[in-house]
């Protein structure tokens, strides 16, 4: 191929976002500032070097504090907050949208305004890296540890753009604020304590490492989850939009499964460290997947449509796949219900392990449970209520079910929340109640396991609905028959 043509490869989006950022007055000030602050700083640490030099500790390991610090901060402006205000501008426009009139795809838009997010941070990075270069003659840090701090940082920074392009794709003015709460929520605390944790823990050999590592694989998840949930957003109605992310979610579902309940993947994670990672993977993981596949089928539509029947195989396991995976809330909801039997069947084959890890699992069912009752409550309501969208029926029946009746059976005879918990209270049991009678799946009718084992049991009462209403919906699911071509013979028309 000619050299000349290699630059119409480049992804359009990604030169409009480039050209957009370098253009804007704000990205060209706060290089300016940054670069001002952390030369005033350097300046202020050079006159207090002879107290450091003359003292055991030295002030590097501050001076690279405050400089990480101030790094973040202008990225978070520039490279977040930024795209977020331009991403929302565009998809509120009154106008044509952008992604409905041009060839490329959702994948080429979103990745060409991750890319060039990506490309910003790593200018601001290396404005930084001269002044923490400075920093090791002042004593108490190594080059590691500050080449550490760039590292640690990639999985914070991917999460963060990330997480502003999906709230920008909202397309609300409600997106800016839901991004603030979720970043100091999540993201925000991960740029603090993934450096803290890799200079602690990896570069030491510490067996707290196990949590930096945990931490950094829920960052990709998580991002992994946003991003195919952005393509989604910014796809066409009526095309086959939940598919990607439905397949996402279950292959993790499966990945997940195959780690965790094997015997013997995670035996090697030991001491406490390792123990605590155990849990937390064993928790959070099936629990994140259950409000990722939640929120598909409560956002979803009840017909597919022709365009997306029209992608239907012929032979029978494909035309299975393609029903759970597509744009159905049917199919969603027996999606929901396969990832919540895997999650039981694994709580099961885990009643050999430990105390600590059969809490973990047997928790993690339980509220996926609840999680999956409160969706399949959500879906019927909003199909009684048309209007009302299905993320605010989850909305209101997760508040219901979770905050006002345990506030009600409170001090009362007959505890209401045995039978209708909060997923939050789960996390309270004791490992105890499993530690004496852990060779059965049920070794108690204790409240404790009760409420455990009923969050399944309720999952599957309008469970048997949808799965009855899915039989019928997948004998029908077919693609629709070619429309013959006509031809006109002799003032006749005469199909071919």
């Amino acid at each position: 191929m000619d050299i000349r043509f290699w630059d119409d490869r480049v992804n359009p989006v990604l030169i409009k976002e480039l050209r957009q950022a370098f253009h804007n007055r704000l990205m060209l000030s706060l290089s300016g500032i940054l670069l001002v602050l952390q030369f005033a700083v350097l300046v202020i640490f050079n006159l207090l070097k002879s107290e450091w030099i003359n003292s055991s500790s030295g002030g590097g390991s501050l001076f690279v504090g405050i400089d990480a610090v101030l790094m973040n901060l202008c990225i978070l402006i520039v490279c977040a907050y930024g795209p977020l205000q331009r991403f929302t501008a565009e998809r509120s426009s009154s106008e044509l949208d952008f992604a409905a009139i041009t060839l490329l795809t959702p994948f080429q838009i979103i990745f060409g305004k991750l890319v060039c997010a990506l490309v910003t941070a790593l200018l601001i990075a290396s404005l930084c890296l001269p002044f923490m270069t400075v920093a090791y003659f002042f004593r108490n840090v190594t080059l590691l540890e500050i080449a550490g701090i760039f590292i640690s940082e990639i999985v914070p920074v991917l999460l963060t753009v990330q997480l502003a392009l999906f709230c920008g794709a909202l397309g609300k003015k409600w997106g800016q604020a839901l991004f603030l709460v979720i970043f100091l929520q999540g993201a925000g605390p991960m740029f603090i304590g993934a450096p803290v944790l890799f200079n602690t823990a990896v570069l030491k050999g510490s067996s707290e490492q196990f949590l930096f590592w945990g931490m950094q694989l829920g960052g990709v998840l998580v991002f992994s989850l946003l991003f195919v949930s952005t393509t989604a957003l910014i796809t066409p109605r009526f095309a086959n939009r939940m598919f990607l992310p439905r397949l996402l979610g279950m292959v993790c579902v499966v990945l997940f499964c195959c780690i965790a309940f094997i015997p013997g993947v995670l035996r090697g994670l030991s001491g406490v460290s390792g123990r605590a990672f155990r849990e937390m993977f064993l928790f959070c993981c099936p629990v994140l997947l259950t409000v990722f596949l939640v929120l598909l089928a409560v956002c979803d539509r009840d017909e597919p449509g022709a365009r997306v029947l029209s992608q239907t195989p012929r032979h029978f396991p494909g035309r299975l796949c393609h029903f759970l995976l597509s744009s159905n809330r049917t199919g969603g909801v027996l999606c929901l219900l396969l990832a919540l039997a895997l999650f039981v069947v694994g709580a099961a084959a885990m009643r050999a392990w430990d105390a600590h890890t059969l809490w973990a699992t047997m928790a993690a069912a339980g509220v996926c449970g609840y999680l999956v009752f409160y969706g399949e409550c959500a879906v019927l309501l909003s199909r009684l209520t048309p209007k009302v969208s299905g993320w605010v029926w989850l909305l209101i029946v997760g508040a219901f079910f979770g905050v006002l009746c345990p506030l009600l059976a409170d001090g009362t005879r007959l505890k209401l929340e045995d039978i209708f918990v909060s997923p939050l209270q789960l996390t309270g049991l004791r490992v105890g109640d499993f530690a004496s009678r852990r060779a059965s799946i049920l070794p108690d009718l204790s409240p404790s396991l009760l409420r455990v084992c009923i969050g399944p049991l309720l999952a599957m009462l309008p469970g048997i609905w949808f799965l009855i209403e899915g039989v019928k919906k997948f004998r029908a699911w077919r693609a629709p028959a070619p429309v013959p071509a006509e031809k006109e013979k002799g003032g006749e028309i005469v199909k071919r």
